[in-house]
């Protein structure tokens, strides 16, 4: 029995010397999976916090260019209205003239005859009031447009970075 004692002691040292073998092996490899893992989570986080600053730094760049897009062609609308106001008071005060391309027919006569002149009092054609205050409203708003447009598509090349006026994508 002594025996059979012994035996039983030793094969449970044995098992109980393994167990503790894996056991401490498998702690190890815990613990170098967990810095492992720690590592990892630093790079990554490192490289998120560079990604959001690339980010970060591109969308200024963008809203400095659009920023500038936009003062550029609000200039160039209030420049158009300051110009289009200046013609319209030299126009106004004598200075200038507005030139029209006019014709007038032909007026036909009671007998259905055409009249041998064309403008039956001989005066210069000339817009009315409202035909003039018009034109200068289309005028303005034409100029108006124009810079809208461009500006657009300044902002369309800013933010695609390929397109370029006058050219396809």
């Amino acid at each position: 029995m002594n025996g059979g004692w012994l035996r039983l002691v030793v094969i449970l040292a044995w098992v109980a010397c393994l167990a503790s073998v894996f056991w401490v092996g498998h702690r190890v490899g815990w613990a170098d999976r967990d810095q492992d893992f720690t590592r990892y989570k630093e790079t990554a986080g490192a490289l998120l916090v560079a990604e959001q600053a690339r980010n970060l730094d591109q969308a200024e760049q963008f809203n400095r260019r659009i920023a500038e897009i936009d003062r550029v062609r609000t200039e160039e609308i209030a420049n158009a209205r300051t110009e289009i106001e200046r013609l319209r008071d030299d126009v106004a005060a004598g200075r200038r003239r507005l030139r029209l391309a006019a014709h007038c027919p032909r007026v036909p006569q009671a007998d259905g005859t055409a009249s041998a002149t064309s403008v039956d009092d001989g005066t210069t054609p000339e817009l009315t009031g409202a035909a003039e205050r018009n034109y200068w409203r289309l005028r303005e708003r034409i100029e108006t447009v124009t810079a809208q447009v461009l500006g657009l598509q300044d902002y369309i090349s800013a933010h695609c970075g390929t397109v370029s006026r006058g050219q396809q994508p």
